[in-house]
């Protein structure tokens, strides 16, 4: 299930928040971010927020609530 949830996300970036400007890719400034998800680097040109991936590997805060509430609807219903 979650393949499938990060597969659509990544699909349509958009229609999540993500700006498409930045769809696939990561700014090397919230890297380190650690615990501050409403962070804006003016070097990165949008919020850490409107980005899928917070590092190479790592998907950002967003990603991970999102997932997390798709996971928590799932096991509800």
């Amino acid at each position: 299930m979650l393949t499938y949830v990060i597969l659509q996300l990544l699909a349509s970036p958009t229609t999540y928040g993500f700006a498409a400007s930045v769809a696939g890719k990561y700014c090397e400034g919230y890297s380190a971010i650690l615990n501050n998800p409403t962070i804006s680097l003016p070097e990165c040109g949008v919020p850490l927020s409107e980005y899928f991936w917070r590092d190479l590997y790592h998907p950002t805060f967003t990603v991970h609530k999102l997932l997390a509430d798709g996971t928590f609807l799932e096991v509800a219903s």
